[in-house]
């Protein structure tokens, strides 16, 4: 990776970094399908100009399917982040999700290596499969009367979250191969806004509608998640998934968990379950990395 694509690298995963911390803070305000439409929407209202500025706006059929699976996966996130103690968790699991998108790249593409055959490499996803069970256990709450509890909820949409996650970044490295960037970038995002408008339809009929202050709360959200997927494009058009994965995996699962501690104060959460599970998680995404990068065999 040549010094330009590691600084377009990096900023990427600044403002990747920033868009969680706000979604999360968004998720715990407001109906959350409702506030990912909106997401989507200002996110296909920016790319699409962009398009149309430059003269190069097109629809393609197939980037609009992939982006209105995204938003599925998009909405598990969501409420992932909104259980307690939600971003710093679910964050760990960023590289389950690389880990998919890598190895369909290696079975389906041509010219990707296939790095998934490596001792560490296994353990580690071994780690990131068990550290689930500690982070999902709680305090159960005095009228329960039992000692504790799993957080079924959170297990449930940080599982779905990786498994569609894991193909939608496959496919994003696939369409980026024969795609230019301003014929993905609004085919993506007005697939994901019907994606989500279908979510509310399905899941939140019955939630109230935002106001208007609260829609212009979503700019940044949808600002920054489009620009950090048009960085992510831009790096994987012209360096190998194997390597850009493995580096994503690691600062994506890492960064925002000091952030989520103290600045949404996920801190007041922590059991000794907990940090149990955050010492596997850290520990499982360190050898995936190190792994995938050919530190560990």
């Amino acid at each position: 990776m040549t010094s330009f694509w590691a600084m377009v690298f990096a900023l990427h995963l600044l403002v990747n970094a920033f868009a969680n911390v706000y979604i999360t803070w968004l998720s715990r305000r407001l109906p959350k399908a409702r506030a990912l439409v909106w997401q989507y929407v200002f996110a296909a209202l920016f790319t699409s100009s962009w398009a149309l500025l430059n003269g190069a706006y097109e629809f393609s059929g197939l980037v609009f399917a992939i982006g209105a699976l995204a938003a599925v996966g998009s909405y598990c996130q969501w409420q992932a982040y909104a259980c307690a103690g939600g971003l710093s968790k679910t964050t760990l699991f960023v590289p389950l999700i690389t880990v998919w998108a890598a190895l369909l790249s290696a079975l389906f593409l041509s010219g990707e290596e296939l790095l998934y055959r490596k001792s560490w490499l296994t353990i580690g996803i071994v780690l990131l499969h068990i550290a689930p069970f500690f982070l999902a256990r709680r305090k159960a709450s005095s009228e329960t009367g039992s000692s504790s509890s799993f957080d079924l909820k959170w297990l449930g949409y940080t599982a779905a979250m990786v498994t569609i996650q894991g193909g939608s970044l496959f496919f994003l490295k696939f369409v980026s191969l024969s795609h230019p960037i301003t014929v993905f970038f609004s085919s993506w995002y007005i697939g994901g806004a019907l994606g989500a408008w279908l979510l509310v339809r399905l899941c939140e009929r019955g939630q109230r509608q935002l106001k208007p202050r609260e829609v212009a709360t979503i700019i940044p959200s949808g600002a920054s998640v489009c620009l950090a997927l048009g960085l992510l494009y831009l790096v994987l058009g012209a360096v190998p998934a194997g390597l850009v994965f493995p580096l994503k995996s690691f600062c994506a699962g890492v960064l925002p968990i000091l952030p989520a501690w103290f600045f949404l104060n996920e801190k007041r959460e922590l059991t000794a379950s907990h940090l149990i599970g955050f010492a596997l998680g850290l520990t499982g995404v360190i050898l995936v990395v190190l792994s995938q990068v050919g530190v560990m065999k």
